[in-house]
């Protein structure tokens, strides 16, 4: 059984026409925000930093700890408060060392800045009608291939 080109041309258009549309659905879009962060460092008494050390932290005299994490390879320790107020962290290092900090979160320091117009919409993405015209292209080389091909069977 076979095709003819122009049905094989016909559904090909029809299926990339119906991807291309939907594929306006699937860009993606981010939005930057940007928090002051509290940063601890946390040293041995010889400055060597705790590093890999586990810390808890959250508002103090709370039940359980909001935030964990893990000390970089510089013994930092950063804490993104949602809340204003007094806070506590709580290290532990591997080898049995440990360090207890209080600190104060200002209300400034929970609030978000949006950055305004980052949102990625479009930014790396071509136009539609680009899509279409270029998968039009690939069915007309396919067509023409199928044609001569055709062609050369005949005697």
């Amino acid at each position: 059984m076979q095709l003819s080109s122009s049905l094989v041309l016909a559904v090909g258009l029809a299926v990339s026409l119906a991807a291309t549309v939907s594929a306006g659905a699937h860009g993606v879009r981010h939005q930057v925000e940007q928090t002051r962060a509290t940063v601890i460092t946390l040293t041995y008494d010889d400055g060597t930093p705790l590093v890999g050390a586990r810390f808890e932290a959250g508002p103090a005299g709370a039940a359980q700890a909001t935030l964990s994490g893990q000390t970089d390879a510089r013994g930092r320790a950063v804490v993104i408060a949602d809340t204003p107020g007094p806070w506590q962290l709580r290290a532990f290092a591997t080898d049995g060392h440990g360090a207890r900090v209080e600190f104060d979160v200002s209300a400034s320091a929970g609030a978000d800045r949006a950055q305004a117009g980052l949102n990625g919409s479009g930014a790396a993405t071509l136009p539609k009608w680009l899509g279409l015209v270029l998968i039009a292209a690939v069915f007309a080389a396919l067509q023409q291939w199928l044609r001569t091909r055709t062609r050369r069977k005949k005697p």
